[in-house]
């Protein structure tokens, strides 16, 4: 800490202590912003021939037009590609 500039302290001793908070933060913001249903759904409603469907909305489709198979498919599909994402996320923030 003697002789550090305001930089180097920044990066050497500020950054690494925010690690943990940081890699959890953007972890939990990339699992919201994959479930993001609210804005698609009000705005659009699934737009112009589906063509603004994601998953999410595929799966309240499939919810209320009595198809629970499809709908229950579709959301083990999406608790696989966020666990799978988290998990890759997760080890690659562990080795950095």
């Amino acid at each position: 800490m003697d002789g550090a500039s305001p930089t180097q302290s920044f990066w050497n001793i500020t950054l690494p202590q925010l690690k943990s908070v940081s890699t959890t933060v953007i972890l939990l913001g990339c699992i919201w912003t994959f479930n993001i249903f609210v804005v698609i759904f009000f705005i659009t409603g699934g737009g112009p021939g589906g063509k603004t469907e994601i998953l999410v909305t595929y799966t309240y489709s499939g919810f209320t037009l009595g198809q629970y198979a499809i709908a229950a498919t579709y959301g083990v599909l999406i608790f696989s590609l966020l666990l799978v994402f988290s998990s890759v996320y997760r080890r690659m923030a562990r080795e950095s």
